[in-house]
């Protein structure tokens, strides 16, 4: 609780961290900020063209397939974000992080907290696409009432970063092996989570090969699996099962990890201290 309370006292402090952030990580790129719509719509745009031209990927429910990777790589994008960062999230700033007397969780909020202000920029992209496809194709395209669920979806996904990022700096920073083994996983987790495909796809799976059924509560296991269908929910809404229990499932999962994460992060911070 005294950490949580010192955290609140340098909330201030804490903002102007994020914003520097945001102002450093693109200062030395011509196009700036805007690499933050174009990274993910250029992302896209590549896995609708191979998955949905070349593989033709996407049942009925699916469609239009380029939304449906919106809703899923967009937020994905902010979880592998943090993912990215947890290698240097306490490296990077090592003489602010020794000298102050900030609370050191401070340096993972600062990330998490400037992923998701990124996130929020990209959401106009999918904006975008719907109202094109409401107003110039005959698809019928709708925002369903669980876009009324998105800020909750918000909190558990921000939850389990902060989680992930508390667990990974302490651990990146003392085994430099980790931060390779979580870029590797990195790739691995986009696969392993609801982006490219939906659930309702995957039963179809497990069906077809004879799969019992508790496997696709193994699957869900996957914080993930939960918070993607919710967003997917706001477009898709027959393509997404249990949206409830999926995203209960997903914070209780996320309030474990962040549990995790802030115990590990105070029992390694001396040794990251020393090591820094």
């Amino acid at each position: 609780m005294a950490r949580a309370r010192a955290i609140w006292v340098n909330r201030r402090i804490l903002h102007i961290l994020i914003i520097r952030d945001l102002k450093v990580r693109y200062s030395d790129s011509v196009l700036g900020f805007a690499w933050t719509l174009l990274d993910p719509l250029l992302l896209t745009l590549v896995y609708w063209f191979v998955f949905g031209v070349i593989v033709a990927r996407g049942s009925i429910d699916e469609q239009p397939y380029i939304l449906w990777l919106l809703t899923g790589i967009l937020p994905f994008q902010w979880t592998a974000h943090v993912l990215g960062d947890s290698g240097r999230l306490l490296g990077n700033d090592a003489k602010l992080v020794t000298s102050s007397s900030l609370p050191r969780e401070i340096w993972v909020l600062r990330s998490v907290a400037s992923r998701f202000i990124e996130f929020l920029f990209t959401l106009p992209i999918t904006v975008v696409f719907v109202l094109f496809f409401m107003v110039f194709t005959d698809q019928k395209v709708s925002v369903t009432w669980w876009v009324f669920v998105l800020p909750l979806a918000f909190a558990v996904q921000f939850l389990f970063n902060v989680g992930l990022g508390l667990t990974l700096s302490p651990l990146c920073m003392l085994y430099p092996d980790v931060h390779r083994i979580v870029r590797i996983f990195t790739t691995l987790y986009r696969y392993l989570s609801p982006v490219i495909y939906g659930l309702g796809t995957l039963a179809g799976v497990f069906a077809d090969r004879g799969w019992p059924d508790w496997l696709q509560w193994v699957y869900a296991l996957n914080p993930l699996v939960g918070i993607l269908n919710t967003y997917h929910a706001v477009l898709f809404p027959r393509n997404t099962d249990d949206v409830v229990a999926l995203l209960s499932l997903s914070a209780v999962l996320s309030a474990l990890c962040f549990v995790v994460g802030w115990r590990l992060f105070r029992r390694l911070e001396p040794r990251v201290l020393k090591e820094l």
